[in-house]
C-alpha cells in the first residue's frame, strides 16, 4: 500500500481548535440518539495541516478520518462494548494463531520449545523483522488519513497488509462499504468489514461480513446471523480463511502456506453475549441513577 509518513503537528488558532473540539463533543453525544447514522462530519473545508495539528492520541478511540477530496474531518468511532470486544478479539486471534502456526512448522510445542526454537520458527514464517498488530492508529495515504479498528502488517512491508473495520453504533452499512472501498483503493491486501446492525434484535442480530482482496474487482458480502444458517461452530460455509502470505513476508513454499481461520459462528456468539451484557449494564446503572 502506498502511504505517506505522518506529518509533524503544527499549531492552530485557539478559536478554530475550540470549534473543532465542540463539534467533536456534539458528534459523540449523537451516538445514542442517532445510532447507525454516522460517520459524523465534524468540519468541512479544513486544510489537512489543521487536522494534523488538532488530532492526537486522546481521540484515537473515536476513529477520526480526513477526506482529502472534500477536506472534511469525520468521526467513525464507537466506544461501545460490542465494538471494543470485537476489536480485541480479532487482534488476539491473529496473534495466537500465528504463534501456533510458527510452532507447528518448527515441530515443537510451547512447553518443549526453547527461545532459540521459537525464534527459528518465527524466522521460517518470515517475521523475524517483527509482526505488528495495531488497534486504532492513523494511517496516512494519498487519499487521506484514517484509523482502522485493527490492522496487521510485517514491519518489512512498511504498510498494513490487512485492515479490519467494525460498524455498530455509529457507521451505517453504506458507510462501512465506503470504508472498505477506501482501503481497497489505498492498496490494502485485504480489507474486512463487520457490520452489526444496531437496529436488529440483540438476541438474533443482523450480521454481515464484507471482504475485498486487492486483486479482486468486487467486494464480497456474506451474512452470518442465525437466520442466515450460521447455527453451529465449524460450519464450512462460515469460515473466513486469511492466508498468512497476506500478513507476512513469508519464506514458506506456496504448498506450505497456511491460513488464519476466523469462525464466523464464534464471532456471532461473541456479539450476542456482549450486546446483552452491555444492555444489562446500562439498565442496572440507569435504574440505580448512575447514568
Amino acid at each position: 500500500m502506498q502511504a505517506r509518513e505522518q506529518p509533524s503537528a503544527g499549531s492552530i488558532p485557539k478559536k478554530q481548535r475550540k470549534q473543532l473540539d465542540d463539534s467533536f463533543d456534539q458528534a459523540k453525544a449523537k451516538l445514542d440518539s442517532q445510532r447507525g447514522q454516522g460517520p459524523f462530519v465534524l468540519a468541512s473545508k479544513v486544510p489537512q495541516s489543521v487536522f494534523d495539528a488538532w488530532d492526537d492520541d486522546s481521540k484515537a478511540a473515536w476513529g477520526l478520518a480526513y477526506n482529502s477530496s472534500t477536506q472534511s474531518i469525520l468521526m467513525y468511532g464507537d466506544t461501545g462494548w460490542v465494538h471494543a470486544y470485537l476489536q480485541g478479539y480479532f487482534l488476539q486471534e491473529f496473534l495466537s494463531q500465528l504463534h501456533k502456526l510458527s510452532m507447528d512448522i518448527a515441530g515443537v510445542s510451547d512447553d518443549q520449545s526453547s527461545y532459540e526454537q521459537r525464534s527459528r520458527a518465527q524466522d521460517e514464517l518470515g517475521i523475524e523483522e517483527g509482526f505488528q498488530p495495531y488497534g486504532r492508529t492513523t494511517m496516512y495515504t494519498a487519499l487521506g488519513a484514517k484509523s482502522p479498528d485493527a490492522s496487521f502488517y510485517a514491519a518489512g512491508f512498511g504498510a498494513r497488509s490487512v485492515v479490519i473495520e467494525i460498524a455498530h453504533r455509529n457507521e451505517s452499512f453504506a458507510a462501512l462499504r465506503e470504508e472498505i472501498a477506501f482501503w481497497h483503493a489505498a492498496g490494502v491486501g485485504l480489507a474486512l468489514g463487520f457490520f452489526v446492525d444496531p437496529k436488529s434484535d440483540k438476541v438474533n442480530p443482523n450480521l454481515i461480513l464484507l471482504s475485498h482482496l486487492l486483486e479482486e474487482p468486487v467486494v464480497k458480502q456474506q451474512r452470518f446471523g442465525r437466520m442466515s444458517g450460521c447455527s453451529n461452530p465449524g460450519m464450512p460455509a462460515f469460515q473466513l480463511q486469511i492466508p498468512i502470505s497476506l500478513l507476512l513476508e513469508s519464506k514458506l513454499h506456496a504448498a506450505l502456506d497456511k491460513h488464519i481461520n476466523i469462525d464466523l459462528y464464534k464471532v456471532q456468539q461473541k456479539v450476542i453475549v456482549h450486546w446483552e451484557a452491555a444492555h444489562e449494564y446500562a439498565l442496572s446503572h440507569t435504574s440505580a441513577g448512575i447514568i
